[in-house]
């Protein structure tokens, strides 16, 4: 019920292609899902949209990730009060302009002070953290949108080929990289040459 099932085939996918992938386990927000039994949701992070970090044991503790978002998905998702002014002045126009969010998922530590009070929420129980943000952003809590917390580890990343001291891992896409290319070359000339002989000659990408 949390899509689990469905995120394994894409992270299979990564892990050939890549070497690593990257799964968020968040709670359900939705009530009328958590009555249908779903508590939790399982998300494939896009290869190139995060970045991860590792603890002194190699196991990834950390990522931060950034996705785009329309003013009314920001509201829906965090409510207007801590919107930014850009946010709210695209709300009022109904705007589609998208907005650059940013989020950081790493270790809450208990000594760590913070001003989470002022999100109306306490995550001193949480042994992690997730802040949301806009750079740059003018107005309320100067872009952060919201401070939220997990009980548990949300990070789920295999790796293939990694060893301590490493983040990512290698994928056989590397391997084949190279044949890749000179592939894309033998069919980029094949192309042109085709382009070149044909009467009259013609011109595609």
């Amino acid at each position: 019920r949390s899509g689990g099932y469905r995120t394994l085939n894409t992270v299979f996918k990564h892990l050939l292609a890549y070497g690593f992938a990257c799964v968020i386990i968040r709670p359900e927000s939705d009530e009328e899902r958590v009555k249908r039994g779903r508590y939790a949701v399982a998300q494939c992070l896009r290869v190139g949209t995060y970045a991860m970090g590792v603890d002194e044991y190699g196991n990834v503790d950390r990522v931060v990730r950034h996705f785009a978002f329309t003013a009314e998905q920001l509201a829906r998702q965090f409510g207007k009060d801590n919107m930014p002014d850009a946010v709210l002045q695209a709300l009022e126009k109904g705007s589609d302009q998208m907005f650059e969010t940013w989020n950081l998922i790493e270790p809450h530590y208990k000594d760590f002070r913070s001003d989470a009070k002022d999100f109306r929420l306490s995550y001193k129980d949480f042994t992690y953290r997730s802040i949301y943000w806009l750079n740059g952003a003018q107005g309320a809590n100067n872009g952060v949108l919201a401070v939220r917390g997990y009980k548990w580890n949300p990070i789920v990343a295999p790796r293939l080929e990694f060893e301590i001291g490493d983040i990512y891992g290698r994928g056989r896409g590397a391997d084949s990289l190279g044949m890749v290319r000179g592939l894309q070359t033998a069919c980029e000339d094949d192309l042109d040459i085709s382009g070149q002989n044909a009467q009259p000659a013609v011109c595609a990408s």
